[in-house]
């Protein structure tokens, strides 16, 4: 009677979905079974680890290779190449390093992941004319390099991907020496993207290709971030250009280089929108040379022109400048100017510009697109202390004033007058205190006085600009 019910265990325990270990005992043939923990070479229904302490590290190499799911452990390395294919029926997760070279594949389930988490590189570096390959037989996969991870691509077919294909978040890390150049997009899932680009990184991406939108794809290239610029050069097929991505910063720009110089900025970015008086706001300027040569005019530079309606006209004299030399080609170049004011004549409204080769120095393909603007930040007045206190300390002969403030600030200027509607101003200024402290005391003053208290981002005033040069 108990025959059966061994049979049944038996049949059960031979179709399990199992796990095969890489040990690499023999080489590093990923068809050798000599190679896994199980002495069988995976199929489609194994998870396969890959983990460190192998002898050796396993190469798609011999034949075509089969999985479920595959983890590639920290300090670990696969590679797919002679032209063969991995197929993984599950989801890869890479925190080692995977490589697809020339002619290889990697191909996806549907409705499966690839995720490159932090510390994971994931390489498709294939050739002109023998590109490395990663796709879907019979569906559409997700993509995704997550932060700390690295992607690099020259050569590749991205294809068969899920709404935000190719997702590079925030945080992770494009291979600037392989940054997408020469790479496919195509064949997407109706209603999504090929390619997501939030990383923070300015890139140059060269000869990418956009064949024909036959797959009812909404956007080419998609970027949401204000960090970092990417600059699609050359790019071909009737899916690439400005006209399909979807960058609402346009932080995405698309270009074709001339021989002779072309300078140009793709933004200005203030770090806040709307800022208190004495507070440091970060103002971000990005441009770029589109051109096949370097920009190397000693004299060029970059005016931010703050506070104003009009914008600037050439030779116009400034103060906040950068001298930027040399310019290379394609790459854009990020640079920043730290603002603060606590002068209230300053607050409101700021309408700025930026200008590019502001004097006029270089002989460029063309000369009608070096104007940024306007762009706008918002100063306010801080709110004032309005509940006061003052007592008299009979002890050691003081008086002592307490407040309470609601707004995170970096110091509280006491200031003492004889008359109540007194002007503060440094020469009545009797003390500071520091953030989180709403409290002071001093000897008591010898006449009457008067007490006001003020909250600030920093003691001096009027606008300071870092760097301030001379030109």
């Amino acid at each position: 009677m108990k025959e059966p019910l061994i049979l049944v265990l038996f049949l059960m325990s031979l179709f399990a979905t199992n796990a095969a270990t890489w040990n690499g005992a023999l080489s590093e043939d990923w068809n050798n079974p000599g190679n896994w923990s199980t002495g069988i070479v995976p199929i489609s229904t194994e998870t396969v680890n890959i983990v460190s302490g192998a002898a050796n590290w396993p190469a798609v190499s011999t034949a075509n290779a089969f999985c479920s799911s595959l983890n590639l452990a920290a300090g670990c390395s696969l590679s797919i190449n002679n032209s063969f294919c991995l197929n993984a029926f599950g989801t890869l997760s890479i925190t080692g390093n995977i490589q697809i070279g020339m002619g290889s594949l990697l191909n996806m389930a549907n409705g499966k992941e690839i995720r490159v988490s932090e510390g994971g590189r994931l390489e498709a570096l294939g050739a002109s004319g023998n590109p490395a390959t990663i796709t879907s037989p019979d569906g559409y996969y997700s993509f995704s390099i997550e932060p700390g991870g690295t992607i690099a691509a020259s050569f590749a077919i991205f294809e068969k991907l899920q709404v935000d294909g190719v997702n590079v978040h925030a945080g992770a890390f494009i291979d600037p020496a392989y940054p997408f150049s020469n790479c496919t997009f195509r064949n997407g899932i109706s209603g999504g993207t090929l390619l997501t680009l939030n990383t923070s990184q300015n890139l140059l991406v060269t000869g990418a290709f956009f064949p024909a939108n036959t797959w009812g794809g909404t956007s080419n290239v998609s970027k949401e971030t204000a960090a970092g610029a990417v600059n699609f050069t050359d790019a071909a097929g009737t899916f690439s250009g400005e006209s399909f991505d979807n960058d609402p910063i346009d932080r995405v720009i698309w270009t074709t280089p001339t021989p002779a110089t072309d300078l140009r900025l793709i933004g200005a970015v203030w770090s806040k929108s709307a800022a208190a008086l004495g507070q440091n706001v970060e103002l971000t300027m990005t441009y770029v040379n589109v051109s096949t040569t370097s920009c190397n005019v000693f004299n060029t530079y970059i005016d931010w022109y703050p506070n104003q309606e009009a914008p600037p006209i050439i030779g116009q004299d400034n103060p906040y400048w950068f001298r930027i030399y040399p310019v290379p080609a394609g790459i854009p170049i990020d640079i920043s100017f730290t603002v603060t004011t606590i002068d209230t004549a300053d607050a409101g409204l700021w309408t700025s510009w930026v200008q590019i080769d502001s004097y006029g120095n270089v002989a460029e393909s063309n000369e009608t697109n070096n104007i940024y603007g306007p762009f706008y930040i918002t100063w306010y007045e801080l709110p004032a202390i309005d509940d006061l206190s003052i007592q008299y300390l009979q002890a050691n002969n003081s008086i002592r004033l307490d407040w309470t403030y609601g707004h995170a600030v970096s110091v509280f200027n006491v200031y003492r007058g004889e008359t109540f509607d007194f002007e503060p101003c440094t020469s009545n200024l009797v003390g500071t205190c520091g953030p989180g402290m709403t409290e002071f005391t001093e000897p008591l003053p010898g006449s009457r006085s008067f007490y006001v208290v003020k909250a600030a981002f920093a003691s001096h005033k009027g606008m300071t600009i870092i760097p301030y040069q001379e030109r």
